[in-house]
């Protein structure tokens, strides 16, 4: 992954399921171009992102839920979630935290960081070489008031764990 690469913001537009696909999909919505992505995920992650969508509180904490909790009780904030491409077909995803002396990286699986990005309200990117190979299309084109680009922390912190910077 090059630095200062290309993220596009997207939205969580909804969960599909049903005689197209045979397990729950993600839906991104990239917040440029209205355009929609799906990216697949399981039924635990799917049920966990469709209560947070809801603002559902669950009676029996959630294992996302316990994860915000913590964050809550420690002073981290979670500052956006970014997901990319491996090699394959595989999809990977950090997420980007703070308190307030330090900022922080972790790897996540995709699913659970959509779930604890809209649990926490964190801004969700995907790279623009997933988007482009899950839309079936060329990357999109960089203009002044286009996409964005990474800061050089996070860029950096996409080559291993824990601190950034």
């Amino acid at each position: 992954m090059q630095m200062n690469s290309i993220w596009i913001p997207v939205t969580v537009a909804g969960i599909a399921a049903g005689p197209i696909h045979t397990d729950p999909v993600l839906l991104l919505r990239c917040t440029r171009d209205d355009s929609v992505v799906s990216l697949p995920l399981g039924a635990a992650e799917a049920g966990s992102i469709v209560l947070a969508l809801e603002g559902a509180v669950s009676s029996d904490p959630q294992t996302h839920d316990l994860f915000v909790t913590l964050f809550d009780l420690h002073g981290l904030r979670a500052r956006h979630l970014m997901i990319y491409a491996g090699d394959g077909q595989e999809r990977h995803a950090r997420l980007s935290y703070s308190d307030r002396s330090a900022n922080y990286s972790l790897r996540v699986r995709p699913s659970d960081g959509v779930a604890i990005a809209v649990r926490m309200g964190a801004p969700i990117y995907l790279h623009a070489a997933l988007y482009a190979r899950e839309r079936g299309a060329a990357p999109p084109r960089v203009t002044d008031n286009g996409y964005e680009y990474l800061p050089l922390d996070d860029a950096q912190a996409l080559r291993g764990d824990g601190r950034v910077g």
